[in-house]
């Protein structure tokens, strides 16, 4: 969308302000369960002040550990020319002078959150401008939503009010259209006045959207969105034991045959409230004592487990990051319990990964480099950030090496947990490592003096010599 003048940036305010504010409501609300503000479990209405105590007690929240069990292994190392290729493109540095290495996993939190977040890009100096943007801050609208690009985009507006939250009026909107990026204030309901304008020129709005899933008809889900229910179930059960742990986990005592003494107005003199430390003793040979069994904790903590094994079921959240229990597993079992959560890795890298190369042609747009702009051939290299046993797979790539004959630098980004500065570190090395050999390889001492074997078109030549030559 082209925004020709004030009038159309003021109709697109007025037509997708509102959309735009149903979306941040509604994202809002996965945030909140990401900082463990959830439904409250429920509570009877005569609930009393140790029961409101128990009920904030009682949320569990496990929505940061999922968030975080998927966007930690999505780690980007490398962009290189293509799937052959050993070393970084030149564009990887438009992502260092951006300090992407670090500002990267915000974004995929943004997207596993929300279920879709953006790269802004922008022209810049002396490299693009690169940076991950919220969809709670950014409304990213599409015509379809199986779009590459968004038609518009729209930041949360400003007020000049702070105070004064119902006001549409003086409100500071920021617009992204397909050419400049403008800073409006709003005048009214037709009217906007104009406080900024940066043209960008790439001929797209410039937020590469990063999708956790691909869907056609709808905004994708993240990875909260289909555990609220399950979340809101675990802190109802929790919310359960910890009742019963208070209330009934003791023997409860009990006396009959008593009657109490008490005062003029009618109240005992003798408090036989039922405390731990309390000892009950009477006179009355007609009073009995006695006390109920304690509740039965275990099937509530059956019901937590079987809950956690439900979130792990809906999430591909392996059950021993969720229950702890891990004994007497083995590597093999360790392996196959971890296999819906690569499944669900890789899926996510395929999709961050055609995000990046997006994203990295439209900087070559703002660049102005054209190479760089329709390179279809560079790629993305994850870190590889599976748990293995580094003694197994080092043990595999040696006999792939020796008995496949496979040549043992091929197989050095297969090394678990090997960054690019590892396997840069690593080339160089054996680089000088073969320099140094062919520098200080065999000497042939010819019969008249101590001087080294000579070679036709290298005067004074060696072998390395005539190797560098």
């Amino acid at each position: 969308m082209h925004l020709a003048d004030e009038m159309a940036i003021a109709e697109a305010i007025k037509v997708w302000g509102p959309v735009a504010h149903t979306e941040w409501n509604r994202l809002a609300n996965f945030e909140a369960y990401y900082r463990g503000v959830h439904h409250r479990p429920y509570e009877p209405e005569t609930a009393t002040r140790e029961f409101h105590a128990l009920v904030e007690r009682s949320v569990t929240n496990l929505t940061r550990l999922i968030v975080n069990t998927l966007t930690q292994r999505l780690i980007v190392d490398g962009f290189r020319p293509s799937s052959t290729s050993m070393e970084n493109a030149p564009q990887w540095e438009w992502w260092q002078e951006n300090g992407l290495d670090a500002r990267q996993k915000a974004l995929y939190d943004e997207a596993a959150k929300c279920g879709y977040a953006g790269c802004m890009v922008l022209p810049g100096d002396p490299a693009p401008v690169m940076r991950p943007v919220s969809p709670r801050e950014w409304w990213i609208g599409f015509e379809d939503f199986s779009d590459d690009w968004p038609f518009l985009a729209l930041k949360q507006p400003q007020r000049l009010n702070p105070l004064d939250i119902l006001a549409v009026e003086n409100q500071v909107w920021h617009v992204l259209d397909d050419t400049n990026r403008f800073v409006v204030r709003v005048i009214g309901d037709t009217a906007v006045e104009m406080i900024e304008v940066s043209e960008h020129g790439l001929g797209e709005v410039p937020i590469v959207p990063f999708r956790n899933q691909w869907t056609l008809t709808r905004y994708p889900d993240g990875e909260i969105e289909p555990a609220m229910a399950v979340q809101d179930r675990l802190n109802q059960t929790v919310f359960d034991l910890l009742v019963a742990q208070t209330y009934a986990a003791s023997p409860q005592k009990y006396a009959t045959g008593m009657v109490l003494p008490t005062d003029d107005n009618g109240q005992p003199l003798v408090d036989l409230r039922a405390f731990a430390k309390s000892l009950w003793a009477t006179s009355d040979p007609e009073a009995r004592f006695g006390s109920l069994p304690e509740a039965n904790l275990a099937n509530i903590v059956r019901a937590i487990e079987q809950a956690l094994r439900m979130y792990g079921l809906m999430t591909q959240t392996p059950p021993h990051y969720l229950l702890g229990d891990m004994v007497n597993l083995s590597a093999e079992a360790l392996l196959a319990a971890d296999t819906t959560l690569a499944k669900k890795v890789q899926d996510r890298q395929t999709l961050f990964g055609e995000a990046w190369e997006q994203t990295f042609r439209l900087a070559g747009v703002a660049a102005g480099d054209e190479r760089a702009a329709t390179d279809q051939e560079a790629q993305v290299w994850w870190r590889d950030t599976e748990p293995r046993s580094i003694a197994q797979q080092v043990d595999a790539l040696g006999k792939m090496a020796t008995m496949l004959q496979v040549p043992p630098s091929a197989l050095w980004e297969r090394v678990p947990g090997a960054t690019g500065a590892d396997l840069e570190l690593w080339r160089t090395e054996a680089a000088r490592a073969r320099l140094k050999a062919l520098r200080d390889g065999p000497q042939v001492q010819t019969g008249g003096g101590n001087s080294a074997q000579r070679f036709p078109g290298v005067p004074g030549g060696t072998p390395a010599d005539r190797e560098l030559a």
